[in-house]
């Protein structure tokens, strides 16, 4: 009942990935530039899916009433992608899904875990772009793109974070440098703040974007995502910004930078630990 999709039919699936953050994700995947497992319930004729990305995200995609793939699931749940997630040190997941009807069935499928629901929102670029940037950079910082030379440079504080971020979004660190883009703000030898491309495809991204700790709530995630916005644009690539509601920072930031509001969209998060062993 449960079937693992090869990569080259993953076309097959691609209409049940409904909404603006299933289908971002989805092309990435087909694009070659994220990484994803799939099963269905049917090799040739999938209704129902299941997308893992080998880390912290699921996504249940089609027809939520499918019972018996569904029971099947959460066998499937417990004995093989929850050893498989321990394996790779994640703690945790979050469960998107295509439409509300999904919420009934989480209950069937991940029984043994204690989920919370939790809303997020995406945002994109809208008439405004920001711009001038580059004035408002302090004295001693720099704005540097993310290249092989940034990331080979082993005095560079908090490169490690960024390079965690990069490997678990993409498939490799060099699928990342031909395909992808980011840039970082660089002060007293230490990457203040990162700004990368995640699951590109052709003509838009999702925006993956963080402050290390000590200097946030002081506009550098804004000159930050402003430099990356701006790269888009010369790249003819829309941009997508996928936030939690309750991070109230991270969507001030979003309409700072010129970005409004596309979808309201809820996951289910809970932590590995409450799954049966």
């Amino acid at each position: 009942m449960i079937h693992l999709l090869a990569s080259t039919d993953y076309t097959k699936v691609h209409p049940l990935f409904q909404g603006v953050h299933l289908s971002l994700v989805v092309d990435g995947v087909l694009a070659g530039n994220s990484t994803g497992l799939l099963w269905v319930d049917d090799l040739d004729h999938p209704r129902t899916a299941l997308m893992w990305d080998n880390a912290y995200s699921i996504y249940m995609v089609g027809e939520a009433g499918n019972h018996k793939f569904n029971q099947a699931l959460s066998e499937f749940f417990a004995t093989q992608l929850v050893p498989a997630a321990r394996v790779r040190n994640i703690d945790g997941f979050k469960i998107a899904y295509s439409d509300p009807t999904w919420e009934s069935q989480m209950a069937t499928i991940f029984p043994a875990m204690t989920l919370g629901h939790y809303p997020r929102v995406v945002y994109t670029v809208g008439n405004r772009r920001p711009s001038g940037w580059q004035s408002r950079l302090p004295p001693g910082y720099a704005m540097r793109p993310i290249n092989r030379a940034l990331l080979a440079d082993p005095t560079l504080g908090n490169l490690p974070d960024l390079v965690e971020e990069i490997e678990q979004c993409w498939p490799s660190q060099e699928r990342f440098l031909s395909h992808g883009f980011g840039f970082c703000l660089v002060g007293d030898g230490e990457i203040i703040c990162r700004c990368t491309a995640e699951y590109v495809s052709t003509g838009k991204c999702g925006i993956g974007i963080a402050t290390a700790e000590p200097h946030r709530q002081r506009g550098f995630a804004t000159l930050t995502a402003s430099a990356f916005i701006e790269e888009c644009a010369r790249r003819q690539i829309t941009p997508y910004w996928d936030a939690w509601l309750r991070n109230t920072a991270s969507v001030a930031t979003a309409e700072k930078v010129g970005l409004h509001k596309v979808q309201d969209h809820w996951v289910f998060v809970g932590p590995l630990e409450t799954a049966r062993r």
